[in-house]
Formats: C-alpha cells, structure tokens, sequence
C-alpha cells in the first residue's frame, strides 16, 4: 500500500495498542491509502472530510477509529454512545461499569476513543441483547451543538429481518 497526498495535509496517525490487542487510531489528516487492486480507500486516523481537530476543536468531521473491513456491509445499522445512554441510562452506566471499569483515558467515562474494538463490541452485544452481534466501524463525530465527541458504532445484526417494501399505492 502507499500513502497519498489528498490536499495540503499528509496523513500522519497517532496510533495506540490497546489492552485486547487492537488498534485504535487518532487525530489524522487528510490521507488515503490506495490498495495494490488500485482502490482509494479510507485510513484508520484520518478525518472524513477536511475539518480536523487540529483545524476546527469543537465542529470537525467525523473520524474513522477502526473498521473490520476495508467496506462497511450494506446490512450494516448504526447507533450513536450518547442516544444509548439517553435510551436507557441504567443499563448503559452498568455495562459500561462491567465492561470498561478501569480502562481507558477516561476511566468510568464515556470517552470510547481509548476503549478496544472487541470490549465496545461485547458491550453493544449486552446492551442490544444480541450475542451475535458483529461490530464493524467506529467513528468518532463531534456533536455540533456542544462541540463534545460522540461515537457511531456500526454493526451487522444477523437476526434482523427487513420489512417487507411496501406497494406503492400511486401507481396506477
């Protein structure tokens, strides 16, 4: 693989090793990668748009943190940390305690961006109430009326069952 110049930035990631063994990337800049099959594809650490951190702290785009596949699957669905904890606080805060008690930059928080892949997965795994739930993205987003951090977990579900598309009632 090679390292692309998308714009004025190259891209330069932190990366960091956690207590499971999987990387977590932060604070990218405008980089890409392109594949030996000649495909561009998005980096671990890198912003998803030209606002970083660095540039804008309260308003950047969305970073990618980690990712299973080089694609996320078109079944995949997608649940934001802070609408978990307003679903349902109590279990939210317990499994947060069972899963992330003493690890972390944030210890007892709900910064996930020090948090390994496989804990989140087993924590969405208990809150949805799905264990064979499989995560496979983590973005971290800036809610844009606070200027704090969020996540967005995708996952594939294999028990989920589409509805059906309904008729549509104008065609004549």
């Amino acid at each position: 693989m090679t390292t692309t110049n998308t714009g004025k930035r190259t891209f330069s990631p932190v990366s960091v090793e956690t207590e499971d063994g999987t990387m977590m990337y932060f604070y990218g800049h405008g980089g890409a990668v392109v594949g030996e099959d000649g495909k561009y594809r998005e980096v671990p650490g890198c912003h998803l748009g030209p606002r970083t951190k660095a540039t804008n702290p309260y308003s950047y785009d969305p970073l990618l943190q980690w990712r299973k596949y080089n694609e996320t699957p078109t079944n995949a669905s997608a649940v934001y940390s802070d609408r978990m904890s307003q679903w349902n606080y109590a279990k939210y805060r317990e499994l947060m305690e069972k899963h992330f008690a003493g690890i972390g930059n944030d210890r007892g928080g709900d910064y996930f961006g020090s948090r390994g892949a496989s804990r989140i997965e087993a924590f969405l795994r208990d809150y949805f109430d799905k264990q064979d739930l499989e995560l496979v993205r983590i973005e971290e987003h800036c809610n844009q009326a606070t200027g704090y951090p969020v996540w967005a977990f995708f996952y594939v579900d294999p028990s989920y069952t589409p509805p059906a598309p309904r008729e549509d009632s104008s065609a004549a």
